[in-house]
């Protein structure tokens, strides 16, 4: 199988697609004005206007990297600090040596293995938004179901499916709520009540489906 490409390596080809869409794509811009009451900027319905703009040069663009990651550092601290998480419990084999001992210690016990397993991914991604992630744990995961005599679909839906749940009703998903509330310029952790309302809907319900 021909290796993937390097994670740069796809970063700097869409910057560098992006930038030849500056080419073809026509320059505007929309009005925007802010609420006085929610202190929050919106677009102006229909106020999109062509603008004359002169196009990015190729060293404007490479410019445009540090520029990003200086904008943009808060967040990027944030992801390096959530990969160097994910990378000492792979180097480290604390998953593997975890499942290990929690299938002695459940011997003859399986099923609470299992609910185990689920209410961990959950979690995980209930408070880091751990999904894609668990691409990489899966081999483990995998011999780890068949030693409890499990079938392969079963520890996916426990392990992926919860993190699913879990990410996706985060009322602190470091991701899908924080940032995007930030850029939405919306009150920090607002419906939080809700999102864990429907969380715990989500999670119950998921143990009869």
């Amino acid at each position: 199988m021909k290796k993937f490409p390097n994670a740069f390596v796809i970063i700097l080809s869409v910057i560098l697609l992006a930038w030849i869409f500056t080419f073809i794509i026509p320059q505007g811009t929309y009005d925007r004005e802010v609420n006085v009451v929610t202190n929050q900027t919106n677009v102006i319905p229909n106020s999109y206007e062509h603008q004359e703009a002169p196009h990015l040069s190729a060293f404007d663009v490479l410019l445009a990297i540090p520029q990003g990651i200086a904008g943009r550092a808060n967040l990027i601290v944030l992801i390096l600090l959530l990969g160097g998480c994910f990378y000492l419990i792979e180097k480290t084999g604390a998953l593997n040596q975890g499942l290990n001992q929690l299938i002695k210690i459940l011997k003859g016990k399986e099923v609470y293995a299992l609910i185990a397993i689920t209410i961990l991914f959950m979690l995980a991604g209930f408070t880091i938004a751990l999904q894609e992630e668990v691409i990489a744990m899966m081999p483990i995961l995998l011999l780890f179901g068949r030693n409890l005599g499990y079938t392969p679909l079963t520890i996916i839906y426990a392990s992926y499916g919860s993190t699913v749940i879990g990410s996706a009703f985060s009322p602190f998903n470091p991701f899908g709520v924080l940032i995007a509330q930030k850029e939405a310029e919306v009150t920090l952790l607002s419906g939080s009540s809700f999102r864990i309302i429907v969380f715990l809907v989500g999670a119950f319900s998921g143990w009869f489906i």
